[in-house]
């Protein structure tokens, strides 16, 4: 035993003597490699002496007969997921290669109804987990003539693929629940969040494909449920609205716990009618600048039509109403890949790979921890086979810390088509920002849609918050603006928020701001491998001169 302390050992590359270093280098490479990090280097194979044993995924291929394409009045098929005649898509061929699908995720389509019947739906659907809160009973089917969006929207985000039937949707295996919510005479706000609210313990994706059309009207309560449903673990989707406005002017996709979605043309540009602003998360395809979006819809004589000899289905459908289910369907897939995700950490992996597009586009910019980012386009197009790889090995984000300025006066008239008005304020706080909230108050005289109202940073990112081109005075004095363009910068320093009016006519007053960021508090430091390996030397030469 006394001689077998003086042999050398030798561990991966490390030289020492005595069983205690070789624990100590065992110790230091459990305490410092991630885990999971040296099988990411790829197999060790010479544990393996028959390669015939390994096991793999099997692969999901569409055999959809809509899906590829050259159908009469179908020609280009769902060029949004394949990228058929070259067009935008999401690159989710390579996740349903390894088999994610969105099989375990359930997603709630919160529309004007569902079609438990529709043989692209049915296979899906579960009905313990669907309501009509129009009708406040359990069947979500339509009710009325034009009840039919909800229909295809849910093809969008997950149709069944693979059954040979139609279309495939982005999570072609993903359950279905029906959250019909009425869009007639009876309709109520309380609808809405209710169904925000609903069962967030099993439906862990929700799709939002509405909005209200005017800018700054005030919606508190789909706020608080958002926030409520998001601290659930429940991801709700909004589409960013088809209006060609500001984003940010409506209260439940300017919410910083929902994902606001934009629209992208065919052709690979911002489509025209998409809303856009800081809020704005991603972007996803839609029709703009080619063909429309090949979905099911309702069966028989009603819906929206266009594909001969399919009259279920239709190729004619659009706007940020199937962007949205788009990046709904890719959540699913990031949730089956790592289930312990919630909002925050599907924003980190949408925001690390979603991939840059329309390039020339004046309003990107670089922001001060390397993020790109473009009111248009948030981080960019979402790219599902990547996301469901970076989702695969990201533990998620650390706690959520929240800093701020509390409730600032300013009390200064804001020329009428003149100057801007500021004001700077100091952070102290060093956390890696995730969003900011920004909450502007303007006298009662003041016009919404007159003001450009912009954010800078310590690190020199200006965030435009509200746009002198939006029309309607809304019905608040206060409103609360959110922005991702700030997404991991250092907060410490001077930021300064600025309001200027553009637009002759109105003369307001701005009352007062609160600023508050959002941020990932540090991971607790870990040793090196080397510091270990320098106390573990430390402790037995102390041990040597005990």
């Amino acid at each position: 035993m006394r001689n077998a302390r003086k042999q050398d050992f030798e561990f991966f590359g490390f030289k020492g003597k005595g069983l205690f270093w070789t624990a100590s280098v065992v110790l230091a490479l459990v305490v410092a490699v991630p885990a999971g990090a040296l099988w990411a280097q790829g197999p060790v194979h010479e544990l393996y002496n028959e390669d015939s044993a390994k096991y793999v995924r099997t692969s999901f291929t569409p055999n959809d007969p809509l899906y590829t394409g050259g159908q009469s009045g179908n020609t280009y098929g769902q060029w949004h997921l394949n990228g058929n005649n070259g067009y935008s898509h999401i690159n989710v061929a390579g996740a349903w290669a390894n088999d994610y699908t969105g099989t375990g995720v359930t997603i709630g389509i919160v529309d004007d109804c569902f079609e438990t019947a529709h043989p692209d739906l049915a296979p899906n659907y579960v009905a313990g987990v669907s309501w009509d809160f129009g009708q406040n009973d359990s069947d979500p089917n339509p009710v009325y003539s034009a009840d039919q969006h909800g229909i295809s929207v849910a093809g969008v985000a997950a149709g069944r693929g693979g059954n040979g039937v139609g279309i495939t949707g982005v999570a072609p295996h993903a359950s279905l629940a029906g959250l019909r919510c009425s869009f007639g005479p009876d309709q109520t706000e309380q609808m809405f969040v209710d169904a925000t609210l609903h069962r967030t313990d099993v439906i862990k994706v929700k799709n939002h494909s509405y909005g209200i059309a005017a800018s700054y009207v005030s919606n508190p309560t789909i706020v608080t449920a958002n926030r409520t449903a998001a601290a659930a673990g429940c991801v709700n989707v909004r589409a960013a609205g088809n209006d060609s406005a500001n984003a940010n002017a409506k209260t439940a996709q300017a919410d910083r716990t929902a994902i606001a979605v934009a629209a992208l043309g065919a052709n690979g540009v911002a489509a025209s009618y998409s809303n856009f602003g800081a809020n704005v998360f991603v972007t996803a395809p839609s029709n703009g600048g080619g063909p429309g979006i090949t979905t099911t819809d309702r069966t028989g004589s009603s819906g929206y039509g266009g594909i001969t000899g399919h009259p279920d289905y239709t190729n004619a459908f659009g706007g940020t109403s199937s962007a949205s289910p788009t990046v709904a369907g890719t959540v699913a897939l990031i949730l089956q890949a790592n289930s312990n995700l919630d909002v925050r950490g599907v924003k980190h992996v949408l925001a690390n790979t979603s991939v840059k597009v329309d390039t020339g586009h004046s309003a990107w910019q670089t922001n001060g921890a390397g993020y790109e980012f473009n009111p248009y386009y948030g981080f960019g197009l979402i790219d599902a086979t990547a996301a469901v790889n970076y989702a695969l090995s990201y533990a998620g984000p650390a706690a959520e810390v929240s800093f701020g300025t509390g409730q600032q006066t300013v009390n200064q008239t804001i020329p009428d088509a003149g100057s801007a008005v500021s004001r700077t304020f100091t952070i102290t706080d060093t956390n890696r920002l995730e969003s900011i909230e920004l909450d502007i108050g303007l006298s009662s005289n003041a016009y919404w849609g007159d003001y450009d109202i912009l954010l800078t940073s310590p690190s020199g990112t200006t965030s435009k918050l509200g746009y002198g081109l939006t029309t309607g005075q809304g019905d608040s004095t206060t409103w609360e603006f959110s922005s991702a363009e700030f997404w991991g910068e250092n907060p410490n320093g001077q930021w300064t928020v600025s309001v200027q009016d553009i637009w002759a006519g109105y003369t307001g007053t701005w009352n007062s701001f609160e600023f508050t960021g959002y941020a990932e508090a540090p991971e607790p430091a870990t040793m090196s491998l080397l510091a270990i390996g320098g106390l573990a030397l430390l402790r037995r030469r102390r041990r040597k001169a005990a």
